[in-house]
This record gives C-alpha cells, sequence and structure tokens, in this order.
C-alpha cells in the first residue's frame, strides 16, 4: 500500500505558501484593470474612425460602411459604463487608503502579534500604498471633471 496523499491534500503539501493579497492590493489592482480596460476601448474607437474613413474614402460598399459604423456605436457606448464603474472603483480605493491608519489599531496584547505583521504587509509608507495612491491620482487626471469623449487619447502618458 503506498502511504502517498490523494486529491487536494497532496496538492497543499506542494504549493508553497503565498499571503493573501491584501484588500489594498485587490482595489489598485482593480482600478488599474478598469483604466487598461478604458484604454482599449478608446484605441478601438480609434482604430474603428480610421477604417470607416479609408472603407468611405475608397467607395467600399455602403452595407459594410454601417456595419463598421454599428460596431463602432457599440463601442462608444461602452464608455459611459466603464466610465462609471472606474469611478465607483476610485472611491472605493479612497475608502480603503483612509481607512489604513485607524483600521489596524490594538485592542489587546495578543493582537500585538497580528496587528505587526499587518504592519509589515501594508506599512503606511508602503509600496503597495504607493502604488494605490498613485492609481487614484492617474485615474483622476482622466478625468480631470470633464466629460470624455469617446475615442480621445486620454492614456497616452499612461502606456
Amino acid at each position: 500500500m503506498s502511504s502517498q496523499k490523494a486529491g487536494p491534500e497532496r496538492d497543499r503539501d506542494r504549493t508553497p505558501s503565498m499571503p493573501p493579497p491584501t484588500p489594498l492590493k485587490i482595489k489598485t489592482s482593480s482600478v488599474a484593470r478598469l483604466m487598461k480596460e478604458e484604454q482599449s476601448y478608446h484605441k478601438e474607437i480609434a482604430l474603428q474612425k480610421d477604417k470607416i474613413q479609408r472603407m468611405e474614402t475608397a467607395g467600399d460598399d455602403i452595407y459594410e460602411i454601417n456595419q463598421q459604423k454599428k460596431v463602432l456605436k457599440d463601442t462608444e457606448q461602452m464608455i459611459p459604463e466603464l466610465h462609471s464603474k472606474l469611478t465607483q472603483a476610485v472611491e472605493i480605493l479612497e475608502i480603503e487608503l483612509a481607512s489604513l491608519p485607524s483600521r489596524y489599531q490594538p485592542t489587546t496584547s495578543l493582537q500585538q502579534l497580528t496587528l505587526q505583521s499587518v504592519q509589515e504587509n501594508v506599512d503606511e509608507d508602503s509600496e503597495e500604498k504607493q502604488l494605490a495612491v498613485q492609481a487614484v491620482e492617474q485615474a483622476k487626471k482622466v478625468y480631470a471633471g470633464s466629460s470624455v469623449p469617446p475615442g480621445s487619447d486620454l492614456f497616452s502618458d499612461l502606456s
């Protein structure tokens, strides 16, 4: 008889133990992902406009041109929803950043060890926090209080 473990038990033994991502890191990644997603939509809109222009100049079939215009319209309709999601993600990230200093206050000596390990992972001046602050600043720069027309090149400095 074999004494080898089977199934999930075996996998647990071989998996290196990485600490789970912190809530701050998760929220920062969410903002970055949404910014990249919006960037790709803006690039797609610009490419689609160029394609339609070339088709019209070349005198391509009107049906094909109209199909491409429909694709462009569908892509442009994604921007407001994505902007809303990005705004919400930035607000959530700002709340997370604001709660950092006060969230990990120890109430008992038993929590002291937990507090120390948390501070090592999410220190007030940690790289993780700096990345979160940068993500918020970048997202706010993108919209700087004005509505952004679909297809504008907002992200040229973020690539």
